[in-house]
């Protein structure tokens, strides 16, 4: 339920991160493990953000440990 909450900034975020990425930098092997990585941890900043009270630092642990990609297109 905290994820689906934060939905829309965490979309927002892959999004422009993806925005960023090279063409060659999302068709290797190596390229789509590295965007997985960052997607993740872009997702954990997002939840650890949200969930951090004022003043306080964000919680270090991972809510999402995992990134699955079910369909993956490149133009």
């Amino acid at each position: 339920e905290e994820i689906e909450s934060l939905r829309p900034i965490i979309i927002d975020k892959i999004i422009s991160l993806l925005g960023r990425k090279a063409f060659h930098e999302l068709t290797t092997i190596q390229g789509r493990y590295l965007v997985r990585q960052q997607i993740l941890d872009l997702i954990n900043e997002v939840v650890a953000a949200s969930s951090a009270k004022p003043g306080e630092e964000p919680a270090k642990e991972s809510l999402v440990s995992n990134v699955f990609f079910t369909h993956f297109f490149a133009q």
